[in-house]
Order: C-alpha cells, then sequence, then structure tokens
C-alpha cells in the first residue's frame, strides 16, 4: 500500500474523530520537515479540528514537531509520554499531561499504545530509521486485528527485534543519504 493510500484513508477515518478520541503519533527522530508538513501535519490539524487527545512521545523530529504545532495553535489536548530512563526530553508546555513512564523507550511507546485505535506514523525506506514507529504500526493494528483474531497481542517491538536481527549493520550516513532522497521525491 502506497503512503499517498494510506495518507487519503486516514484523512477519511480521522474526519470521524469525536472529542476526546485517542491519536497517537509517531516517528523518526529525523523526521524532514518537508515528510511533517505532507503527512503529519493535515492529519493532527483534522485532529486537533475534531478535539481528540493527541498521543506523543518526548524525543526530538516528529514528537517535538507535533508538540510545537499544538503549541502554536494553543492546543493542549496532549498527551507527552516520558520514559524515565530519556537522557534527553522534548516537552513543550505544562499545560499538556506528562505521563512519565518507568523504564525505557519501548516500555513508553508500549504505555502508549494502550486505548489508542488510531495511529500516524510514516517513516523511511531505510530499515534502521524508524523502528519504533514500525513496532508501534505492528501493535496497535495487531489490537484492531488487522492480521487476524489469533494475532491481537502480538508485540511490534519482538517483531522488529527479530528483523533487526536479521539486518545489516544500522547505518547513520546512509540513513541521511536515503532520507535526503526522499525528502526530494516527495
Amino acid at each position: 500500500m502506497s503512503v499517498t493510500k494510506t495518507f487519503d484513508q486516514l484523512l477519511v477515518e480521522f474526519e470521524k474523530l469525536e472529542a476526546d478520541e485517542l491519536v497517537m503519533f509517531s516517528g523518526s527522530i529525523t523526521m524532514p520537515d518537508k515528510t511533517f508538513e505532507l503527512f503529519y501535519k493535515p492529519l493532527l490539524v483534522v485532529a486537533i479540528d475534531k478535539k481528540a487527545k493527541i498521543r506523543v512521545g518526548c524525543a526530538t523530529g516528529c514528537d517535538y514537531k507535533i508538540q510545537m504545532h499544538c503549541c502554536l495553535v494553543n492546543y493542549f489536548n496532549v498527551e507527552v509520554y516520558v520514559p524515565s530512563e530519556a537522557h534527553s526530553v522534548a516537552y513543550l508546555s505544562e499545560k499538556f499531561t506528562k505521563i512519565t513512564v518507568d523504564g525505557g523507550f519501548k516500555k513508553r511507546d508500549r504505555a502508549m499504545q494502550s486505548g489508542c485505535k488510531h495511529f500516524v506514523g510514516f517513516f523511511s525506506q531505510y530499515a534502521g530509521a524508524a523502528s519504533g514507529t514500525a513496532a508501534n504500526a505492528i501493535s496497535i493494528a495487531a489490537k484492531q486485528g488487522k492480521f487476524g483474531t489469533e494475532c491481537t497481542a502480538l508485540d511490534g517491538y519482538a517483531i522488529v527485534d527479530f528483523l533487526r536481527s536479521l539486518s545489516f549493520k544500522f547505518d547513520e550516513k546512509l540513513c541521511t543519504q536515503v532520507q535526503e532522497a526522499e525528502n526530494k521525491t516527495l
């Protein structure tokens, strides 16, 4: 399925959001501005218009951009999930609800997934980038029954960790090159 088709489906789905319905946003810490503007921001605007509860993490990149946009439009129905082991945290407004999760980013993401039916996450074609986003997408899709009723308890991180064990070593330079190329083709 293409990003455009998925994006169009999400726009239709988001028009049906109700006030305080949970929407989780997830993405790469190296997300280009163009990716945010084309894919995340339009969905965020609709979610805000519908008064949905925005659920986001505390990392740089996607999480920071989501929080910054919410601050700029004075929208504070936002939950920011912060792992206790995080060294650097993006938490841009005391008006947001800060939820501290004991542990690291995997535990934080698992807590963020709880109760979410709506998920926004687009990620690079480079396998090492945004693997947390992939884990979140897998877990929420499983809970929605998209892989069959026998797979509703799939752990996205377990799947991503298994796939990582079969992958080539993560190369930051290659990741940057792929993301720059993707940014040019968007």
